[in-house]
């Protein structure tokens, strides 16, 4: 994966750490570079309690990463 630089943008803001994760897979699948920003306070034992999880593109990638995550979601509706 070639190493990119400059300004690191949201994509997405996700409740839940899992689903976040799933669309940065998705997205790295497609050669986006994505970094993903906790902003849960963590429970004494280890519970999600306030916050969310941030998915963060570079600049340059964003707009083909939002393509990708429209045509993931129209799939997604036509298999229901």
């Amino acid at each position: 994966m070639k190493k990119k630089g400059g300004e690191l943008v949201m994509l997405g803001e996700y409740y839940n750490r899992i689903e976040a994760e799933m669309v940065r897979g998705l997205l790295e699948s497609s050669g986006i570079p994505c970094k993903t920003f906790d902003d849960f306070v963590r429970s004494g034992i280890g519970l999600d309690a306030l916050g969310g999880t941030r998915l963060m593109v570079h600049a340059e990638d964003l707009d083909k990463a939002r393509q990708i995550l429209a045509l993931s979601q129209k799939e997604t509706e036509n298999e229901e």
